[in-house]
């Protein structure tokens, strides 16, 4: 049994390794400063320099610990990096074999469109990620890009979105670069049809499948319809022309579609949507027993009662009773260790929710207010689409630990 690294977390790790730099001793007997290399990080970790290239190269399952020495090596945090199980096939992401089983046939319809959505922490990039390398293995070409990993200026114009969209499949099918130096000739969507037909489409003796994570990111900004747009009629198009019949597209975003968007050119209204589920109690037990925790239906109640079946939330719960040898009751017994554990997690919703002034007022209320809350349906949908409440006999915060950690907040504002 070992453990894998995520596309996004790999992405991560060669960047911190590309910062990271060491003193050596050259031949000359001088002291220099170079940057690191999968040598001086086996050496570190007592490794063969090859388990290190195959572990940030996702190539192969390494032990946890070990896994966990390198990120360490590279001044990592270890809870920001997603690891995979690898047990007879199995990660320790955990998916109903049905739905998964419904990811890998759709993308082998021509012109296919998945929709993968929930809120943070559910484990969509690990779902993509499954499909992508499934996609690999019966011969398909596969694209992994990321919308967190663009910059704002990226986003800033229809043209400089579309840029970083071509350059991106280009560079990663590793086909000839026919982006002209001033990008003048991809300044709209027709553009950048014309350029997937003529220089990536046109190229490849096999379907492509393309995953597009956090695409939730351009939501805010005036190109998102636009953008939305051509992924839909690029959909449309497989109906008519073959060659577009070779492209199937993963869009995985987070939140509800708030911008305007006619209904005709949404891509979130055709294909098909997977919405992923919070983990179950035989779930997590399932998952602690594969690393070593055999924990019994009150330890996991334990937690769910503080964090349900959220899978990130469940998953840094492990991994820090794990990290430092502990059980589960001492872990949420301690309000200071919990709140330790997810303050990445909690502060980076608070920085969304912040993002919509009529969400906090609203948030504000149903954290304060022990009677049903009165929401418009839009406001409600928008919290639930957020992961931030659930609706189940009125409107309340998702987990007991939201219900501590905003009610905190809002009283210390």
């Amino acid at each position: 049994m070992g453990v894998l690294i995520t596309e996004q977390g790999r992405e991560i790790l060669l960047e911190a390794q590309a910062n990271k730099k060491i003193k050596k001793i050259n031949n000359q007997g001088i002291e220099e400063e170079k940057t690191c290399s999968f040598q001086d990080i086996a050496d570190e970790v007592e490794v063969n320099v090859r388990t290190v290239q195959r572990f940030l190269g996702r190539e192969k399952a390494v032990r946890r610990i070990t896994a966990i020495k390198i990120i360490k090596v590279l001044n990592v945090d270890p809870l920001e990096i997603e690891l995979i199980e690898k047990k007879d096939n199995l990660e320790d992401y955990i998916e109903p074999p049905a739905l998964e089983e419904q990811c890998y046939k759709e993308i082998q319809k021509p012109g296919s469109l998945l929709r993968i959505k929930a809120p943070q922490g559910f484990g969509k990039t690990e779902l993509l990620t499954r499909i992508l390398n499934h996609a690999e293995s019966i011969g398909y070409q596969k694209v992994y890009l990321s919308f967190a990993q663009a910059n704002q200026e990226t986003f800033s114009n229809i043209s400089s979105l579309l840029v970083w969209l071509c350059k991106g499949v280009t560079e990663k099918l590793q086909l000839s670069n026919r982006i002209p130096q001033k990008s003048k000739e991809i300044r709209f969507t027709i553009d950048c049809k014309n350029y997937f037909e003529q220089y990536v489409l046109n190229q490849l003796n096999s379907p492509l499948v393309l995953g597009l994570d956090a695409v939730d990111r351009i939501f805010p900004y005036p190109i998102a319809g636009e953008f939305l747009g051509m992924l839909r009629s690029w959909h449309e198009e497989a109906k008519t022309y073959p060659i577009w019949e070779k492209l199937r597209v993963v869009i995985v975003h987070s939140t509800e579609v708030y911008i305007p968007i006619n209904a005709n050119q949404s891509p979130f209204n055709v294909g098909i949507e997977v919405e992923l589920p919070e983990f179950t109690l035989k779930q997590i037990q399932d998952l602690a027993k594969g690393r070593g925790l055999n924990w019994n239906v009150p330890e996991v109640n334990q937690l769910m009662n503080k964090v349900g079946g959220h899978p990130k939330l469940v998953n840094l719960a492990i991994d820090k009773v794990l990290f430092q040898s502990i059980t589960i009751n001492q872990l949420l017994t301690k309000p200071d260790q919990v709140q330790r554990i997810y303050h990445d997690r909690l502060q980076e919703m608070w920085e969304n929710l912040q993002q919509y002034p009529n969400l906090v007022d609203a948030m504000r209320k149903i954290v304060n207010e022990s009677e049903t809350v009165q929401l418009e349906e839009e406001i409600k949908f928008k919290l639930y689409s957020l992961g931030l409440v659930k609706l189940d006999n009125g409107i309340k915060p998702r987990f007991p630990l939201y219900q501590q950690y905003f009610s905190h907040r809002f009283e210390n504002e």
